[in-house]
C-alpha cells in the first residue's frame, strides 16, 4: 500500500513524498521508524544534519489532534491514521 508523507519545515515550508509498506490488519509491518527517518532526510535536504532523536514526527489523528511520532509508538501505529492512496 502506498502512503501519502508530507514534511513541514521552516515557515512556509513542506515537501511530499510516498512510501510503500505492507498493511496487516490496519497495522503497516514493514516500515520501521528508521526507514522514516532515512526518507526523510533524503528527500529534504534541509533536514539532511538531522537524526532519529532531533526530527520531530508527528502525525494528524482522527480527531484532528497531532500526535508526535516515536519508535515505540511507531510498531503500532494504525494505518488509518495514514494518508493513504
Amino acid at each position: 500500500m502506498k502512503f501519502q508523507v508530507k514534511v513541514e519545515y521552516g515557515k512556509d515550508k513542506f515537501v511530499k513524498f510516498y512510501v510503500e509498506a505492507d498493511v496487516v490488519d490496519g497495522v503497516v509491518l514493514n516500515y520501521p521508524f528508521s526507514s522514516l527517518v532515512e526518507d526523510i532526510r533524503r528527500t529534504c535536504g534541509s533536514l539532511r544534519h538531522h537524526t532519529s532523536s532531533t526530527l520531530r514526527i508527528r502525525y494528524k489523528d482522527e480527531d484532528g489532534d497531532f500526535v508526535n511520532l516515536r519508535p515505540s509508538l511507531y510498531v503500532a501505529f494504525n494505518s488509518d491514521e495514514f494518508n493513504s492512496n
